[in-house]
């Protein structure tokens, strides 16, 4: 366990806090210092340090997004700077357009496979939107820190250092105003959703992205890498300014960078299959098992 707080804010210092990480336990030991400070904070927070055992409901988990390369932002698809949707993500009106336009061709080309699925809220769409691979602006993140380090170094990239972000989403919650509770959420949050979706938050003074959890029906393959998402407006860098706003006023950082750097990604790797981390886990299909027997082949004795 880390001698000294990670997450302390220092003042005048607008830099999110950033940790090299050298080995799986040294992964776990740092994403076990972060929530217990997390959940120890809430605790000053909101008053609940009188409790006998320490405890209050509802735990505090992170979320975590594990990026192949550390130079990568928190930002959505739709609002990267990409050759293709750079003509179409510099304003809401532009935005919405292509949203819309979509979502309706989605919605068309789809309308047989999607007859059997309970999909009535314009979010569920964005959702199986973002899972086939159109671009939105949600950003995946997983509740499941093993997942996110396996989707960061699995490619393992040469000369390139990859990186897992940890989050604390009810805090996130808290600055949207919503509340700490994400999975049993406020009444207004459905509106709350709609309001972004046509780019109009007007309930709240705060535009952060909202996180939000995926409805259990919509895809075998998001159940199982535990996923959970941020739902953004047309801002960039709205988690860093999240981060740095919230920071100065709880002294305290919930948004936290792990470097893994490449050359300790193989090893690292290696370990993840030792305690049962593969692709076909995480991503369920035959495609992913017959991916998984071929690098058993080229691993072979050698590992």
């Amino acid at each position: 366990m880390f001698m000294t707080p990670i997450t302390k804010y220092i003042a005048g210092k607008d830099t999110i806090p950033t940790f090299k990480i050298t080995s799986l336990g040294n992964y776990v030991e740092v994403i076990e210092t972060i929530a217990h400070e997390w959940r120890q904070r809430t605790r000053d927070r909101r008053g609940d340090g009188h409790l006998s055992d320490g405890r209050f409901p509802g735990e505090m988990v992170p979320w975590f997004r594990g990026t192949t390369s550390s130079r990568y932002l928190l930002e959505p698809t739709l609002l990267r700077d990409d050759q293709l949707l750079i003509r179409f993500n510099q304003n809401r009106e532009s935005i919405q357009i292509l949203e819309d336009y979509l979502l309706k061709r989605f919605k068309f080309g789809g309308r047989n496979e999607f007859s059997r699925l309970k999909v009535k809220r314009k979010i569920d769409w964005i959702f199986l939107m973002q899972h086939h691979g159109l671009p939105t602006r949600l950003l995946d993140w997983s509740k499941n820190a093993l997942t996110a380090l396996y989707f960061a170094i699995r490619k393992q990239k040469e000369k390139e250092d990859a990186a897992v972000w940890v989050i604390d989403p009810r805090r996130l919650n808290e600055a949207c105003d919503l509340g700490r509770n994400i999975a049993f959420p406020e009444d207004n949050r459905d509106a709350r959703l709609d309001e972004y979706y046509y780019l109009e938050p007007r309930t709240s003074q705060h535009t952060y992205p909202i996180p939000v959890i995926t409805p259990p029906f919509l895809s075998e393959r998001l159940a199982a890498q535990q996923s959970r998402f941020t739902y953004h407006t047309d801002e960039r860098s709205a988690l860093d300014r999240f981060a740095k706003t919230i920071a100065r006023a709880d002294n305290c950082w919930y948004l936290i960078k792990l470097i893994i750097p490449s050359h300790r990604q193989p090893q690292i790797l290696q370990t993840l299959r030792l305690v049962g981390i593969t692709l076909p886990d995480i991503t369920p299909g035959l495609d992913n098992i017959a991916f998984e027997i071929r690098h058993r082949l080229e691993l072979g004795v050698d590992y």
